[in-house]
């Protein structure tokens, strides 16, 4: 009696075991799909929307500092303004911010991701942030470096310009 209750309870451990594995290997009901695919829609959307607004954060300084001293000029970036920028996020790939180190650490990049032309559009900037970040952390993969970047220098910036305009 004792071993038919011992083998009850082993042959219901093995069935939970089995409708565990049927779960995980089926995919869920319709009606659940769409629900999951719903929420993963609404996350997709709120992830969009929050590289727009970061990607437009971003432009607004391209153009805050192609403007400067150029007000007419929001379409290209010139290699002192992109080092000005970094100064003034106060970003230092080498040594210290304002350091001649830095400031050729700045020019490499730039001439780097800009194929060595004179002045570099929007497109490009992304990149060379992208760049800066593998430079600033190198242990860290591209896309950490380019959050770490964005969110613990350019977007700092944003803030401290858009508080003087």
């Amino acid at each position: 009696m004792l071993q038919d209750k011992t083998l009850t309870q082993d042959s219901q451990e093995a069935d939970t075991v089995a409708m565990t594995n049927a779960l995980a290997i089926y995919p869920p009901k319709p009606a659940t799909h769409r629900m999951t695919k719903a929420m993963d829609s609404t996350v997709t959307s709120n992830r969009k929307m929050e590289l727009a607004e970061t990607k437009s954060k971003l432009r607004e300084i391209f153009e805050y500092y192609a403007s400067f001293g150029d007000r007419l000029n929001k379409k290209l970036l010139y290699n002192g303004k992109f080092f000005k920028i970094l100064v003034d996020a106060n970003l230092s790939l080498t040594g210290h911010v304002d350091s001649l180190e830095n400031r050729k650490s700045s020019d490499i990049v730039f001439s780097q991701v800009n194929s060595n032309k004179s002045h570099m559009p929007f497109e490009i900037f992304l990149h060379s942030l992208i760049r800066m970040g593998e430079m600033k952390y190198p242990h860290y993969g591209a896309g950490d470096a380019l959050k770490a970047v964005v969110n613990g220098y350019m977007l700092p910036l944003y803030d401290k310009i858009m508080n003087k305009t």
